[in-house]
């Protein structure tokens, strides 16, 4: 089963520990405040073994520099991204590549739009749901703001790419931006229920 602890960071960021459970190996995702990530993996006796990085802003790939510092090992320490505009990145996958690391199954999926080498990561265990890392493509109740991209590009990260995925997948986002996207979705549609009801949660 994957295990996913969220770290936050910034002021709405999030990073995320990802291992298999019971197991002491890790892959951290988006490490914009490494020390962070660092802290807790020594407070709980994990091990570092790779970096995930969504795409290029400064926000989500801005702590490359200190973690390759932290983790000087590119071949035992790997960071991995979909744009060469990443620092230190060791590995530019391709859409739907398939890898492993830290007995994790990774499995790359281009989502260019909001920059034109954003990936999402959608990772499974032996054992349980698989998860997927999505950064600035979706959020709870909206979708990334199309920097370099086009809105035929997000329909189909969206609607094909991310839709694909088995129901049971657990998605992780890269921003904390509910309760604006709920309330800009309420303006939009005002007779939704289901955002309504989404809103009320949140009070």
């Amino acid at each position: 089963m994957v295990h996913v602890q969220v770290v936050r960071a910034l002021e709405d960021n999030f990073m995320y520990i990802v291992r298999n459970e019971n197991d002491d190996k890790v892959l951290v995702v988006d490490p914009v405040e490494p020390e962070k990530i660092q802290n807790i993996c020594v407070k709980d006796n994990l091990t570092i073994v790779g970096a995930l990085i969504t795409h290029h802003h400064w926000d989500h790939a801005g702590g490359t520099p200190a973690f390759r510092k932290a983790f000087p090992d590119s071949q035992q320490v790997p960071i991995f991204g979909g744009d060469d505009r990443i620092e230190h990145v060791d590995k530019i996958l391709k859409h739907d590549e398939e890898f492993e690391q830290a007995g994790l199954k990774i499995r790359s999926l281009s989502t260019p739009c909001h920059t034109r080498g954003h990936v999402c990561y959608h990772v499974s265990g032996k054992n349980g749901p698989g998860v997927v890392f999505t950064g600035d493509t979706l959020f709870i109740a909206g979708c990334g703001k199309f920097f370099e991209g086009s809105a035929d590009q997000m329909h189909r990260n969206l609607n094909e790419i991310l839709a694909s995925l088995p129901d049971s997948t657990l998605v992780y986002v890269g921003h904390e931006y509910t309760a604006t996207n709920l309330k800009f979705a309420e303006s939009v549609e005002p007779g939704n229920q289901k955002v309504i009801d989404k809103l009320k949660m949140g009070n």
